[in-house]
């Protein structure tokens, strides 16, 4: 777990076979045009904006070559910067194309990962978090980018004590 800044970004992006879980946020910069905020960690933190644009210029393009497996954009309107992370070699991407509150954002990643760490692939935890997320009243609106045949290595089987 890194702060995410432009440079941890693209070093995770760099990884093969990174599973990558972006959680920030983004505002509004003209009407229609968003801009995701990181941490610019010079000697005094501050936000940085980004548009699509400049994300895609940032993360490194993997034209034919494996890049991250999967990217879980935990932001709102992220569904923006789901084009960047497809050129960066993501073959499996979770975005937002609306506005979603952080608790929401939050128990939808919790039901996410425990489904994935039960042993389901990445397209069945997705459909368990958001039946999950609409019987709690969440109206964010997720979208899985990817055939979601993603799956957690199996953990060893220790022998019996």
């Amino acid at each position: 777990a890194e702060v995410a800044s432009a440079h941890s970004l693209r070093r995770a992006a760099q990884r093969p076979g990174v599973w990558l879980h972006l959680c920030a946020h983004t505002v509004e910069v003209a009407p229609g045009q968003r801009s995701l905020m990181l941490e610019d960690q010079g000697i005094q933190p501050l936000a940085m904006k980004l548009s699509a644009a400049e994300l895609e210029a940032l993360l490194p393009s993997c034209g034919d070559t494996v890049g991250g497996s999967f990217a879980f954009l935990a932001m709102c309107h992220s569904s923006a910067y789901r084009e960047a992370f497809k050129k960066a070699g993501f073959r499996h991407i979770i975005d937002c194309s609306t506005e979603v509150k952080d608790r929401h954002a939050t128990m939808f990643a919790h039901d996410l990962y425990a489904a994935l760490a039960d042993g389901q692939i990445l397209l069945c935890a997705f459909q368990i978090a958001s039946t999950c997320a609409k019987a709690r009243g969440d109206e964010a609106c997720y979208h899985l980018e990817g055939d979601g045949l993603l799956q957690l290595p199996a953990r060893p089987m220790r022998p019996p004590a």
